[in-house]
């Protein structure tokens, strides 16, 4: 279990320090406290770093040497970042999608970081246009930690990593 699912109130015990994505790789670095102590300059805290790896089964690589390949009849779904990251109560992100695809008939759902699928996640979607709204996750009742949330339209589906922290 990653430390920062510990504790939600554990007074900066466990720390997210930094998510890095690299080479087709999501890690997150976070920090145990280990040692804290008081210098005339004022209170010093020592953390064990410990580095995560995120494993994600599907990556698509776009490189800048294929993306002339891409044609924009092949981007079938696509979102905004999520906004506020961190969460606490609710995230927001706004997805488009070709208007082949009908949008009621998508598949929404939460995953924590060991890709198991969270239950009783309350996600609303609200139609902006034909090919565009907003996905909205109530996640007040989640506890602190990484989430994917993963949206399955027609043959496409998309991971957006989200981020809740109280």
């Amino acid at each position: 279990m990653l430390p920062f699912y510990k504790n939600i109130n554990d007074n900066g015990k466990n720390l997210l320090f930094d998510i890095i994505a690299k080479n087709n790789q999501l890690w997150l670095i976070t920090g145990e406290k280990f040692v804290t102590s008081s210098v005339i300059s004022g209170d010093v805290a020592l953390y064990k770093i410990m580095p995560y790896k995120v494993n994600f089964n599907k990556f698509v690589s776009v490189n800048e040497e294929n993306t002339d390949q891409i044609e924009k009849s092949d981007v079938y779904l696509y979102n905004e970042p999520p906004y506020p990251i961190p969460a606490k109560d609710m995230i927001v992100t706004t997805i488009y999608w070709n208007n082949k695809y009908d949008i009621n008939t998508a598949k929404y759902d939460i995953y924590n970081i060991y890709g198991e699928k969270m239950k009783n996640s309350v996600i609303k979607f609200e139609p902006t246009n034909n090919y565009s709204g907003k996905l909205i996750w109530e996640c007040s009742n989640i506890p602190t930690g990484v989430y994917l949330l993963q949206i399955k339209l027609g043959e496409e589906q998309k991971a957006i990593p989200i981020i809740i922290n109280r």
